[in-house]
């Protein structure tokens, strides 16, 4: 699934090249994907639209125009979006065609059917997304070190790998980031949230914002399906630490990492360097 890393990879890669154009045709196949529209009403709602920005929150896109309509994307396990010339035949699996006024659409592709597509009004899209529940940004300026371990203390018996990964609690974080975070941090992820001591908090603080801006500088982790907006691989796979790795050597104590289950997900870990906070 695409995480933080990636959303923003897909918006900086699309909004410079979506802002200012203006939507001739819109088209969708699979109606499926709309939460809160029919079909009809969202080729209607679209057509003459004109793209102003993209917004990213945790792993949901808002995009907007120069009116009131608002459309927000969230990509599910395997969607992408790509901005690809009309006359190249589109990619298996394709549901949604903006055409664009210039030689460019925008395509909706998603092999797995798990996005979500909802357009309207600014608050018609934030109140029947999830958009207005999702926790603190986790690179924002304002999301202190206090704040986050005011986090850690509102879950006190969540284990803290299930924390990283409710988006109510942080924004944007998922399977892929939050193994990496715990591991460069050296936490096991079945610790439970409330008993991680304060110096050991700090040390997963840095982690988390070290791991994902260098996500974000590495346009993302390319293990199955995603692509950023060009239709682009990210890198950041050839530098994971934990995630991916079981049976190979961890890089500080040469033990072989493990794989188990932590909140239903698969999880990789060092059991030597990892240590649980009970």
């Amino acid at each position: 699934m695409p995480e933080l890393p990636e959303v923003e990879t897909v918006k900086r890669s699309l909004e410079p090249l979506i802002k200012g154009e203006q939507v001739i045709n819109a088209k969708i196949n699979y109606p499926n994907l709309l939460k809160n529209s029919s079909s009809e009403k969202f080729e209607e709602k679209l057509e003459g639209q004109i793209f102003s920005s993209i917004c990213r929150r945790g792993k949901y896109l808002m995009f907007n125009f120069d009116s009131s309509l608002k459309m927000i994307v969230h990509l599910g396990m395997s969607g992408q979006l790509r901005y690809e010339k009309k006359n190249t035949d589109p990619k298996k699996h394709t549901h949604v065609f903006l055409e664009l006024d210039s030689e460019y659409e925008l395509r909706y592709v998603d092999v797995r059917k798990f996005g979500r597509i909802y357009i309207g009004t600014y608050d018609e899209v934030i109140n029947e997304s999830s958009w207005h529940k999702l926790g603190p940004e986790p690179l924002s300026k304002e999301f202190s070190f206090e704040e986050f371990f005011q986090v850690l203390n509102d879950y006190p018996k969540k284990k803290i790998k299930a924390v990283l990964l409710d988006q109510h609690a942080i924004a944007g974080i998922g399977n892929i980031y939050a193994d990496e975070m715990l591991f460069r941090s050296k936490i096991h992820p079945r610790s439970l949230s409330g008993s991680i001591p304060k110096e050991i908090a700090k040390k997963l603080y840095k982690q988390m914002r070290e791991v994902l801006k260098l996500g974000i500088e590495n346009h993302g982790t390319t293990l199955n399906d995603y692509v950023d907006g060009l239709g682009d691989e990210g890198s950041f796979q050839f530098s994971l630490k934990a995630y991916g790795r079981e049976g190979q050597e961890c890089e500080y104590c040469s033990q072989e990492i493990s794989k188990i289950k932590v909140a239903g997900r698969s999880t990789h870990i060092c059991t030597n360097c990892q240590v649980k906070y009970c």
